[in-house]
């Protein structure tokens, strides 16, 4: 919540951008290196230019990541980041002369795809990608093998305390399977949704509150197909956010809460109600909705994402989870450079013809195939969905095993719902047609914090 809070007590971590500077005979002080600030908004004579400059920057990036000394791996989901970024290491590995490319994505069991509801499986459009581009060698992780209480015991032992980001928990059979294969470098395509392939959703806010009503109308009908209902509510709510930001947040939190609360409150009934008021979760809930609305311009929410603390902690873990193999994550899509670039882009570049993520899905279409570019389904998994379910499934009797002995734990019975945890592992089961990947996500970190809270629970 704090870019400088850290899981101990009076440790503080330096908060994104900055440097530590010890002087002798001084006290230590932060130095702001670089800031994601929103630029001077860029001017280029066609707007062909936008997508070529793009492109540029893009390839300059990947291939600065790429060293022809060691071999290089690619995490491939089925977005558009994680493809453009193998698209562009695969030129830029033939630049150098680098060796010739891994790609590696977290999949379902053929039996389990499809039912992991609301999100989609991505295996074909990864296989779709390393097949358009060839010469990649493919390799689909399933972490069906591998039992859960075991991932939890290792994440402890390296990491030491629950965190939100537990990439390190259901990754390791992938970098595994990438130090088995000589990879030194892993390229990602993290950052993407902060700025390079950020959906620029907010265009209409920016359009309204610079007054270009032509092109908020044009965009604002191709956004909604002209669906006359949903063409008012957008048009309404873009003014609402530009010229009165505080009303439409109230607006805009009784509305949401109507659906999405209903995820973010699956968080606070698996606790008990007294831990979830200590951890204040739905004041945390509640307040997802008093930042959003205010963003005016696309850049602006850009900057904010890009310094937010729950990203930089990302980076940092995903990190030490790599180094356990000796593999170092890049970020193409982090280039400073590339990120300038993209702030200093006018938004209507960001998102055209009622298409967002534009710059990229073009690049996508000129370097991938161009089916998977433009394509309009936005309910793809994130990397590491698959991973959840499958070692979920694998250890549902160990798992209810495990959660029957926390009931003689007081410190754990205190904080959590433990039967709400039983009605959720027992939902994943091959008879149920369809799970949900979000009951999942908070199953998980339930099972993650129950540990921490046998041994330390008193002190809390």
């Amino acid at each position: 919540e704090s870019a400088e809070q850290s899981p101990f007590n009076e440790v503080l971590r330096l908060p994104p951008e900055h440097s530590l500077v010890i002087e002798q005979g001084g006290e230590p002080r932060l130095s702001c290196y670089w800031s994601p600030q929103q630029l001077p908004e860029l001017n280029l004579p066609n707007d062909s230019d936008y997508s070529e400059k793009f492109s540029k920057l893009l390839l300059d990036a990947t291939l600065r990541r790429t060293d022809p000394r060691v071999q290089v791996g690619v995490e491939l989901s089925g977005g558009l980041d994680s493809p453009s970024v193998i698209c562009a290491a695969q030129q830029a590995a033939s630049t150098i002369g680098a060796k010739p490319l891994h790609a590696f994505s977290h999949v379902l069991e053929e039996k389990d795809r499809g039912r992991v509801k609301p999100f989609l499986d991505e295996q074909a459009i990864s296989e779709d990608v390393c097949r358009f581009l060839s010469g990649i060698t493919y390799h689909p992780v399933s972490t069906s093998t591998k039992d859960l209480c075991q991932s939890i015991d290792e994440f402890y032992q390296l990491e030491g305390v629950p965190h939100v980001h537990t990439y390190s928990l259901h990754c390791d059979i992938l970098l595994q399977c990438a130090k088995e294969q000589g990879v030194k470098i892993m390229l990602s395509g993290a950052g993407g949704n902060q700025a390079a392939s950020h959906t620029a959703g907010n265009i209409f806010t920016e359009l309204a509150h610079r007054g270009d009503l032509r092109t908020l109308w044009q965009e604002a009908r191709l956004q909604t197909d002209n669906n006359k209902f949903h063409l008012g509510k957008l048009i309404i709510r873009s003014f609402l956010s530009a010229h009165f930001p505080r009303f439409n947040c109230l607006l805009h939190k009784y509305f949401a809460s109507k659906s999405l609360a209903r995820i973010w409150h699956l968080q606070s009934q698996i606790m008990q109600s007294s831990f979830a008021a200590q951890q204040l979760i739905d004041t945390r809930i509640k307040s997802r909705w008093d930042y959003e609305p205010i963003y005016r311009t696309v850049a602006s929410q850009e900057a904010l994402l890009l310094a937010a603390p729950i990203f930089v902690s990302r980076l940092e873990h995903t990190w030490l989870a790599g180094a356990r193999f000796g593999i170092e994550y890049r970020y193409p899509l982090l280039d400073r450079r590339l990120i300038e670039f993209i702030l200093a882009t006018p938004a209507k570049q960001k998102h055209k013809n009622g298409i967002g993520r534009y710059l990229m899905r073009t690049f996508l279409g000129e370097h991938g195939p161009e089916g998977i570019a433009w394509r309009t389904v936005n309910k793809a998994a994130s990397l590491t969905i698959p991973s959840v379910y499958s070692q979920l499934k694998t250890s549902r009797e160990n798992l209810v095993a495990q959660v029957e002995s926390m009931r003689a734990v007081p410190a754990i019975t205190s904080r959590i719902n433990l039967k709400l945890v039983l009605d959720i592992i027992n939902k994943i089961d091959d008879t149920v047609e369809q799970v949900n990947a979000y009951e999942q996500l908070m199953l998980k970190k339930a099972l993650l914090i129950a540990p921490f809270l046998k041994e330390h629970g008193t002190a809390l």
